[in-house]
């Protein structure tokens, strides 16, 4: 009985690169899960909302997809050229794209920015004075900080605004300092 060479019955190309297939995504899903715990930790450690982090892990989530995506393809024998190529054009489309929508992506690059410097927090009082706006934060979005006015309204105010104008976060203990100086001491009548 003669016995087939090893590269007749299994193709070794494609094992190696199913292979590697599974490697990148093993990692990538190991990288995640890393990711997602110092993201909680940071998140617990700074005293944000978990909303923030729960964005961070959705952004970093896309940028690893999009990086593993590149890897198989080239894995897959995609060729770099052609990767190049269709990379710019998209890119070209992309850039296009930022230009027709320039305050969506202001928008969302004050919100990054707001999330970073991290000015306030969720239930934080805030005022606009030039906009003579205040309220409390109730949310804070990639394209808006949504606020509850003293009247109960919900305003959505953009992250680019916010970015821009100066605002005050109001210290409860201050307000209430300010409220009673506002207020007039009652003069007794006197008894005529």
């Amino acid at each position: 009985m003669d016995t087939l060479p090893v590269e007749e019955v299994v193709n070794t190309t494609l094992l190696l690169r199913g292979a590697v297939t599974a490697g990148v995504i093993v990692v990538v899903i190991v990288m995640l899960a890393t990711l997602k715990a110092a993201i909680v930790r940071f998140v617990r450690v700074r005293q944000m909302h978990q909303l923030r982090g729960r964005f961070v892990y959705r952004m970093a989530r896309v940028f690893a997809v999009i990086f593993a995506g590149f890897v198989l393809a080239y894995v897959w024998g995609f060729d770099p050229e052609k990767l190049w190529v269709v990379v710019t054009g998209f890119l070209g489309l992309v850039a296009i794209g930022f230009f027709a929508v320039w305050s969506l992506l202001s928008n969302v690059i004050a919100g990054l920015f707001l999330f970073l410097s991290d000015p306030f927090k969720i239930n934080d009082e805030i005022e606009i004075p030039d906009g003579e706006l205040e309220g409390k934060v109730l949310d804070i979005r990639p394209l808006f900080v949504v606020l509850e006015e003293p009247g109960g309204h919900t305003l959505y105010v953009p992250n680019s605004l916010l970015f821009q104008k100066s605002f005050r976060r109001v210290d409860p203990a201050a307000r209430a300092r300010e409220q009673e100086s506002d207020v007039a001491p009652e003069i007794p009548e006197s008894a005529d």
